[in-house]
């Protein structure tokens, strides 16, 4: 693996469906996820919400969308020796 790659661990949540997903948003935070990524766009839930009540990620009601709930992001490298 080269050096400092990163590793996202994402699962997915929605797929292709439409609607704004505040259910989902909810969800994901009641559960402790506190970013996801939607459409390919990593989204902080805790604050980097839109702030409309019904429609917090501002996604088209009519359109369809990818969400994916974050698990976890790692740095990898090769392994250097404590001498």
């Amino acid at each position: 693996m080269p050096e400092k790659t990163r590793l996202m661990v994402l699962a997915p949540v929605i797929r292709q469906k439409k609607g704004h997903h505040k259910d989902i948003v909810d969800k994901l935070l009641s559960e402790g996820f506190v970013r996801a990524r939607v459409n390919g766009e990593v989204v902080d839930l805790q604050s980097g919400l839109r702030g409309e009540a019904d429609n917090p990620l501002g996604l088209g009601r009519y359109e369809k969308h990818d969400v994916e709930a974050w698990w976890t992001a790692s740095r990898f490298g090769p392994k250097r020796s404590a001498g």
